[in-house]
Formats: C-alpha cells, structure tokens, sequence
C-alpha cells in the first residue's frame, strides 16, 4: 500500500486495516459531480455562442461586401450633393431680370 494523507476515504476494510478513497490534491466524488454540471451547463453556452459565431463567420463576406455598399453610396450621395450645381443662382438671377 503506498504511503500519503488520506482526505476522503471511500471504502474501508476493518478485518484487513485497509482503506480507499482520493489524495490530497485530487477531487473526490462529490466534487467530481459538481464540476460535471458545471461542465455541462458550460458546454450549453459554449455549444450557443458557437453556433453564432458559425453563423457570423458564414454570412461575414456579404455583410462586410453590402456595409461597403452602403458606405460607398452615402459617400457618392454627400459629395453629389455638393459637387452637382443645380442651377439656383442662374434661376435666381434670370428671374430677377425678367421681372
């Protein structure tokens, strides 16, 4: 029987003097229990934000290719508006004279 500190014993033999159970160091079986549905509950999130990011990274080329788009033609518009003359000035000035 090898030699250490006993911390949980789970079964014991009183004919033989002997006893079974985890290390120091190691998780006993309740433990064990608890961290397995922590486990579990945490694969749920991961299995979720997985699927988004799945999700995501599949329809990442056409939201980056319309969020262009979109940035493109708003830029176009704001430097049309004021690169275009529309002609008030002359409609001003050619009203004011035939008056």
């Amino acid at each position: 029987m090898e030699e250490g500190k006993l911390l949980i014993c789970r079964t014991y033999d009183p004919v033989e003097q002997t006893a079974t159970g985890t290390w120091k160091a190691s998780a006993n079986d309740l433990e064990l229990l608890r961290n397995k549905e922590k486990i579990r509950d945490l694969r749920e999130k991961l299995e979720e934000q997985a699927k988004k990011g799945l999700k995501v990274r599949a329809l990442l080329p056409s939201l980056v290719r319309n969020s262009v788009n979109e940035i493109a033609s708003d830029l176009i518009k704001s430097i049309e508006e004021e690169a275009i003359y529309n002609g008030e000035k002359i409609n001003k000035n050619t009203m004011e004279e035939l008056k």
